[in-house]
């Protein structure tokens, strides 16, 4: 007996699936589909009259959600592009306004629980599935562009000065949602090799602490806060 893995999940609560009883392949309806774009468009797409979102991110992100696992094995694409454009507070202080990519494999563990990625056959070894579900997922990913603050990583830190963190807007149980950034990356995308800045993941710390204990060590400095740059020469300097 095929067990429909959607049926319980909680990514996309409000949507309704179906699997063909003879047929080893999921399934979602024409209209739950369209319904689910419609509203999360209509919710995130425009900020100040601009697109915040590349134009095809909810379609490519549903995609790789309803790929089994051996569907996704057959998926040559490696990262979705989420922005045409690299977050203003960033391009200010100094960051190359590039694309921000992700890689296809951590959008998954952003919006999975591991109980939906067992389902939807994935392994889940040596992993970290947060449970965002797609829409907080994508409520995240537009809401950097109004960044609550930015930390880039010092030479003490376990990352190079490439790395930042942006603290968005968003909670999930009384805490802003982290999304960690490395920036001036290079790859395969669409088959051209392009410059990038990758959005390596998303979650939230349940930890008041957390930022604070890293600017005590030294691991990492405050560039950005609110409206405010803590450095007043915004130049390439500021970067590696």
């Amino acid at each position: 007996m095929i067990i429909n893995a959607f049926y319980n999940c909680s990514f996309l609560s409000n949507s309704s699936f179906f699997i063909k009883e003879d047929e080893e392949e999921y399934n979602v309806t024409h209209e739950s589909y369209n319904d689910i774009l419609n509203n999360v468009e209509k919710e995130l797409y425009k900020v100040n009259d601009k697109y915040n979102l590349s134009k095809n991110t909810v379609q490519n992100v549903f995609e790789i959600l309803t790929q089994t696992r051996e569907i996704a094995e057959k998926d040559n694409r490696q990262f979705i592009k989420l922005k045409d454009h690299t977050i203003k507070a960033l391009v200010d202080f100094g960051v190359k306004d590039l694309p921000m990519l992700e890689r296809v494999s951590h959008v998954r563990e952003n919006i999975f629980t591991k109980e939906e990625a067992l389902q939807m056959g994935f392994s889940i070894k040596n992993k970290h599935f947060h449970g965002l579900g797609l829409e907080l997922y994508l409520q995240i990913m537009s809401s950097i562009d109004n960044p609550v603050a930015i930390y880039q990583y010092t030479d003490k830190g376990l990352y190079t000065d490439n790395n930042f963190i942006v603290v968005s807007p968003i909670k999930i149980n009384g805490f802003n949602t982290i999304v960690p950034i490395e920036i001036n990356q290079k790859g395969q995308f669409n088959c051209v090799e392009i410059q990038y800045n990758k959005i390596k993941t998303a979650y939230y710390k349940n930890n008041n602490c957390y930022i604070e204990n890293l600017l005590n060590e030294g691991k990492i400095k405050e560039i950005f806060t609110g409206s405010t740059y803590q450095q007043t020469s915004l130049t390439e300097n500021n970067i590696s």
